[in-house]
């Protein structure tokens, strides 16, 4: 019924999806825990995988499925790919040509009171593997890769508000379950190229009015929306100006319904002219070791060293238009040009 409402010509269970000889990528949708199972099933039935975030429930799971794909010869991707949206992909390029001067360090804030507010089943977000950091944390871990490139260390302290939580919604409303996880992490990140972030994610609070991303250079600081968020304003102040005033977007793939998918989108178009994709599972994995090491950190408080090493994507192209459809290769990054950035005070 709603493979026929959405024109999707074919459907059926994974497995009969799996065997089926005309499906060459699964988009694996599944929850947390099942991502590492269900990615190595595709794999082993000869499809390439792009997985949810996070790439599996623990580091060496997902190792595990990089290295099952490199056997097959098959590709791994993994979400988010938020950071390709146009607001973060001007910001790329504002970073690239020198606006901030010497990037210097960043705050990732989000700020929630949790899923059992409004979710009907809640208790899976509250598990180990995930919980805020690991739900929440990729999006601003990746945003920070494209941005100034590969973590180095983390280390982080983590707390526990409400142990206990009461659904909200649904018909479950009024159930109370114990979480698994602390439900408020934060964190600090050094960049292998110098730049200091801290980061926090909680479930145990209310949201702030403020943007929550902001980036410091020695030139000037750049504020962002959520990035969980494709689009959104960017608001810089400078040694120039020393005055808020809001830049333009040079970037399309800002709405959030239309671009949600353009990390599977980007990957397809990478098939089929046998470029790199962006959103790889070398990425997710890098993201995972981030957010393990942030989680795990806490408990000793020790910090930790990334093994993972990956490289910066590559930007999309710029300059498309608000108002028109690109071309498959425009929206899928198949022009490798950057573009040009330009200061103003567009809506």
């Amino acid at each position: 019924m709603l493979g026929h409402q959405w024109g999707i010509a074919r459907t059926g269970s994974p497995a009969q999806l799996l065997a089926d000889p005309d499906v060459e990528l699964v988009l694996n949708l599944t929850p947390p825990k099942a991502h590492y199972r269900m990615a190595l099933q595709a794999l082993a039935a000869g499809k390439h995988i792009y997985n949810e975030k996070p790439l599996a429930d623990s580091p060496a799971r997902g190792r595990r499925v990089l290295a099952a794909a490199r056997r097959r010869g098959l590709r791994v991707g993994c979400a988010p790919a938020t950071w390709m949206g146009g607001t973060w992909q001007t910001c790329r390029e504002l970073i690239d040509t020198g606006v901030l001067g010497r990037p210097v360090g960043a705050s990732l804030v989000w700020l929630d009171r949790g899923y059992e507010t409004w979710h009907p089943r809640p208790r899976s977000y509250y598990q180990s593997g995930a919980g805020p950091m690991f739900d929440i944390g990729p999006y601003y871990v990746a945003a920070l890769v494209l941005l100034f490139g590969a973590v180095h260390k983390v280390s982080a302290f983590t707390s526990t508000t409400f142990p206990e939580r009461e659904i909200g919604t649904g018909r479950h409303r009024g159930t109370r379950f114990t979480i698994g996880v602390a439900d408020h992490v934060a964190g600090v990140v050094e960049m292998a190229n110098g730049v200091l972030a801290t980061i926090t994610t909680s479930y145990a609070s209310w949201p702030a009015p403020t943007d929550s991303v902001q980036l410091f250079g020695s030139e000037a600081t750049l504020v962002l929306p959520p990035a969980n968020h494709l689009g959104g304003p960017i608001w810089m102040a400078d040694a120039r100006t020393q005055s808020w005033r809001r830049l333009t977007v040079q970037h399309g793939r800002t709405h959030q319904r239309r671009w949600w998918a353009i990390g599977v989108a980007e990957m397809s178009a990478a098939l089929r002219t046998g470029r790199p994709h962006r959103a790889s599972g070398e990425l997710g994995l890098h993201v995972l070791d981030v957010l393990d090491g942030l989680v795990s950190s806490a408990l000793d408080g020790s910090a930790r060293c990334m093994d993972s090493k990956p490289a910066r994507p590559h930007p999309l192209q710029s300059g498309l238009s608000r108002n028109r459809q690109p071309a498959p290769d425009a929206v899928c990054g198949g022009e490798e040009g950057a573009g040009t950035a330009t200061r103003g005070d567009g809506s």
